[in-house]
């Protein structure tokens, strides 16, 4: 997993989170069942990527 922060403008950094399941599919398929079989639906662990991601943001801009 990494961050990518690519310069928009002298005020404007994008920031933009890439990861990789090095394994084969069935690994993430497994995951992702497991998610939803103990209640964690797979958009609520999408809003709270969307949220952590958000606030890497943030820190990153400097309005901490």
């Amino acid at each position: 997993m990494g961050f990518v922060l690519e310069l928009v403008s002298d005020a404007i950094t994008t920031v933009r989170m890439r990861a990789r399941l090095a394994g084969p599919a069935h690994v993430l398929h497994a995951f992702v069942a497991d998610l939803l079989l103990r209640g964690y639906p797979v958009d609520v662990i999408q809003r709270q990527v969307d949220r952590a991601l958000h606030n890497v943001r943030t820190i990153l801009e400097g309005r901490a």
